[in-house]
C-alpha cells in the first residue's frame, strides 16, 4: 500500500514522476490540447439535457482563449522562438533584449493574438483571415468576462466555443499534428471525438430553427455573440433566436451590432433608413438569403435599401428606397450616383 503511494497516479496531460521529485512538465502543445480537453468536457450538454454549470461555462471561455493562443503561437515558435516575444534581441535604449535563455525561463513579454496572426500570414505563410473575426470575438468574451463581468446564454458561449473549438482542431490537423508526441496524439483524438457532441448540439438546434428561419432569411444576420445565422431583424424586439439574446429596441441593436461587428468587417452604420425614418440601418451587412451580398438592412423594418456609391468628391454611400434612377444625383455633393445599386430585397 505504501509502495503505491509513493507515486502520484498516470496523467493524461502532464509528465508524472516520483512523489520526492514533485515535478509537473507541460509543454506548450500539450498545455494547449489539455486546455481544449477541459473545454470541450465543461461545454458538452449532459445526456439528460440539464443546462451547462455556469461556472463551467465561464471557465470554458477563459480555457478556450488560453488553449487557442497557446497553440497558435506554438505554430510559429516552430519558425523561431523570438517571433513569439514583443522584445527579443538585439539591444533596446532600456537595455537588452530578451534572450533565448530568458525566453525558456519564461522571462519575456509574448505578443497579442493579432499580431500572432499577421506574422503567422507573414513568416509561415498560413492565412488564417477567415478565421480572425472569431477568435477576435472569443478575445472580447474572455476581456469582459475576467475584467467586467458577463451575462450571457449558455447557447451564445456553445455557440461560440464550437466554432472556434472546430477551427482549432483543423489547424492542430493540419500544422501541428506531425509534432505531436503519442499521448498529445491520443489527447487529440479524444477531444476531436468528443467535440462531435457539442457541434452535433448546435446542428440540430439550427436544424430545428431552420422552418422558422427559411421564411425571414432576407432579414436574418449573423449574431455576434453565438456566430449562428439567427438573428431576426425587423421584429418589435430584436433577438437571435439561436442563443435568445435580445435587444430592447432596433436602434440599439443596430447601434449594438455596428459596435461590436463593425470596422474589421467593414460594416458601417447606423443611418437613417429611408422607408420607416428609424435610425437603425447597417450597411454593407450579409444576410442568411445571401451571406456574400453587401446589403444595408433596416433592423427596425428588416427590409434591405438599395445602395449605391456617389461618383463625386464626397464618396458617400447613399440609400435609397427604390433602385437609382439613372442621372440621379448626390444631394450632398450634386455629383452623378453611380448606377449600380441593388434592388431592395423584399421581406419573405
Amino acid at each position: 500500500m505504501g509502495e503505491q503511494m509513493d507515486k502520484k497516479p498516470d496523467q493524461s496531460h502532464g509528465t508524472s514522476h516520483q512523489a520526492a521529485d514533485h515535478r509537473v512538465t507541460f509543454r506548450p502543445l500539450r498545455n494547449g490540447l489539455d486546455y481544449l480537453d477541459d473545454v470541450v468536457d465543461r461545454l458538452t450538454p449532459a445526456s439528460d439535457g440539464s443546462p451547462v454549470d455556469a461556472r463551467d461555462l465561464k471557465y470554458a471561455i477563459l480555457h478556450l482563449q488560453a488553449g487557442a493562443e497557446v497553440l497558435l503561437k506554438a505554430r510559429l515558435e516552430l519558425e523561431h522562438w523570438t517571433l513569439v516575444v514583443q522584445d527579443a534581441l538585439p539591444k533596446t535604449k532600456q537595455g537588452t533584449g530578451v534572450t533565448h535563455t530568458q525566453f525558456k525561463l519564461g522571462r519575456f513579454k509574448t505578443i497579442g493574438l493579432s499580431e500572432t496572426l499577421d506574422r503567422l500570414k507573414q513568416v509561415a505563410d498560413i492565412d488564417l483571415e477567415e478565421h480572425r473575426q472569431a477568435l477576435e470575438d472569443l478575445s472580447e468574451t474572455r476581456n469582459a468576462l475576467q475584467h467586467y463581468g458577463l451575462d450571457q446564454t449558455a447557447e451564445a458561449i456553445q455557440g461560440q466555443a464550437a466554432k472556434v473549438l472546430s477551427f482549432l482542431l483543423w489547424f492542430i490537423d493540419e500544422e501541428l499534428y506531425v509534432t505531436l508526441d503519442p499521448q498529445e496524439r491520443k489527447t487529440f483524438n479524444s477531444i476531436r471525438n468528443r467535440l462531435s457532441a457539442l457541434t452535433d448540439f448546435v446542428a440540430k438546434r439550427m436544424a430545428d430553427l431552420a422552418r422558422e428561419l427559411g421564411p425571414l432569411a432576407s432579414s436574418t444576420v449573423v449574431c455576434p455573440y453565438c456566430q449562428q445565422p439567427a438573428l431576426v431583424t425587423g421584429t418589435p424586439d430584436v433577438a437571435c433566436r439561436f442563443c435568445f439574446v435580445r435587444w430592447n429596441s432596433s436602434e440599439h441593436a443596430a447601434v449594438s451590432y455596428v459596435a461590436k461587428q463593425g470596422e474589421p468587417r467593414g460594416i458601417a452604420g447606423p443611418v437613417l433608413c429611408p422607408r420607416c425614418d428609424s435610425a437603425a440601418v447597417v450597411v454593407d451587412i450579409g444576410t442568411a438569403a445571401d451571406p456574400e451580398a453587401r446589403a444595408a438592412l433596416c433592423f427596425e423594418c428588416g427590409q434591405t435599401i438599395g445602395i449605391a456609391d456617389c461618383a463625386g468628391a464626397c464618396g458617400k454611400r447613399l440609400l435609397f428606397a427604390a433602385a437609382v434612377v439613372p442621372g440621379q444625383r448626390c444631394v450632398t455633393c450634386s455629383s452623378l450616383v453611380e448606377a449600380a445599386a441593388q434592388e431592395p430585397a423584399e421581406r419573405g
